[in-house]
């Protein structure tokens, strides 16, 4: 009896090994799409970067702490990782605002950088081909931000005093339109601005000549919407938009998440929009804010969502539900908890991957014009910057 029973107590352990096995293979995670390129470290926080618009070079904008106190700029190879021209220095004792402050001309021969020196906003033009500077564009002592070069590459747009500015990079002279703008973008062929104000669930629709043409607007009850990234399909025929969602429904923000909204530009429809995280407590995004970019081809989005799984915002979740028993029982606020980059398609929201963390926080992202390359920025501990090339299959 002893030895009949052996034969089938091993076919019944094969059995459920292949069981095992089979579920496992059926229910596997598919191989990530983003393969790690080249990583380096920064001495300084990195303020800005920005690819070529044939993805070979990153420009990377660091602020040296002090007491050095500069503001410099690196080119480096695309995917190497390997700098071409390094520091660059762009200013002293600056003050930089992140909202895009860095930008390649569409012919990749000048790239763009804005910050405030010395009581005054400036906008200074480099070439790429030695890293020299072409040309100063002096502001007044107002903030700037939104640098950007209009897609002819013979002028440089920005963001001064809520208002948008035209400088001709060859004579230098500025004009002022009537876009009163925080953030704005150029659809290819230029027929287009889309523009936004801080506090408005609005983007604004402009045409070259700076006429207002349309308003496009977005809303839910009990919510408060905030834009966070914005850009035209390579086509020129869609504006997609990724918008954070405050729910308030006791006049206060509960949570947060981050939705699609994009429309047609033959008719400005709304084509689509649709959730793209789940809600997040408030507490949890970083002081670094959320960084969103939005590929090329208008397929896939990274943005920045925090780790849930850290043992801090479940001993914090313990605590606040103790505290629905215990009235007098004080909770402090939960720690801001690190983040990652998360891959996710516009169409469906669906999570593609998730990005190994090199740091505690993510401060930026973007994908290269040609779709090939992500390039992420982590911060560490000490403020210092980490830069993490992914290469998309």
């Amino acid at each position: 009896m002893k030895s009949a029973a052996t034969p089938n107590r091993v076919v019944a352990i094969i059995v459920i090994t292949f069981i095992v096995f089979g579920a496992w293979w059926i229910s596997r995670p598919a191989p990530s799409p983003f393969t790690l390129q080249a990583r380096w470290d920064l001495q300084g926080s990195v303020h800005g970067v920005a690819f070529s618009p044939k993805g070979d070079l990153l420009s990377v904008l660091v602020h040296i702490a002090p007491p050095v106190d500069r503001l410099v700029m690196t080119f480096w190879q695309v995917p190497e990782g390997k700098p071409v021209y390094q520091n660059i220095v762009v200013g002293h004792k600056p003050k930089v605002f992140y909202w895009r402050p860095i930008s390649f001309s569409p012919d990749g021969q000048f790239c763009a950088v804005g910050y405030h020196e010395q009581g005054l906003s400036k906008v200074v033009v480099f070439s790429v081909a030695n890293g020299h500077r072409v040309r100063t564009i002096a502001m007044g002592k107002g903030d700037l931000a939104s640098v950007t070069f209009a897609p002819d590459g013979k002028k440089l747009a920005f963001i001064y005093d809520d208002r948008v500015w035209f400088v001709d990079v060859a004579s230098g002279q500025k004009t002022k339109t009537n876009i009163v703008s925080w953030f704005f973008v150029f659809s290819p062929d230029a027929q287009f601005i889309a523009s936004n104000v801080p506090a408005s669930e609005t983007v604004d629709i402009y045409d070259a000549g700076g006429r207002h043409i349309r308003q496009l607007r977005v809303n839910r009850p009990s919510s408060i919407f905030s834009l966070y990234a914005a850009t035209f399909s390579k086509d020129g025929q869609r504006l997609l938009c990724v918008w954070r969602e405050g729910w308030m429904p006791s006049g206060r923000v509960e949570k947060f998440r981050k939705w699609i909204f994009i429309w047609r530009t033959k008719d400005w429809m709304l084509e689509q929009s649709l959730p793209l995280t789940p809600y997040y407590h408030p507490y949890v995004v970083p002081a670094t804010g959320s960084p969103v970019d939005i590929s090329s081809e208008g397929a896939i989005v990274a943005l920045a969502e925090p780790r849930l799984s850290d043992l801090k915002w479940a001993l914090w979740q313990g605590e606040q539900f103790i505290s629905r028993f215990i009235k007098f029982l004080k909770i402090p606020e939960p720690p801001i908890l690190p983040n990652q980059v998360s891959i996710r398609q516009i169409a469906n929201g669906q999570l593609i991957t998730k990005l190994q963390r090199f740091g505690i926080y993510v401060t930026h992202c973007a994908f290269s014009p040609d779709g090939h390359h992500l390039a992420v920025v982590y911060e560490d501990k000490h403020g210092n910057g980490k830069v993490a090339i992914w290469r998309i299959r």
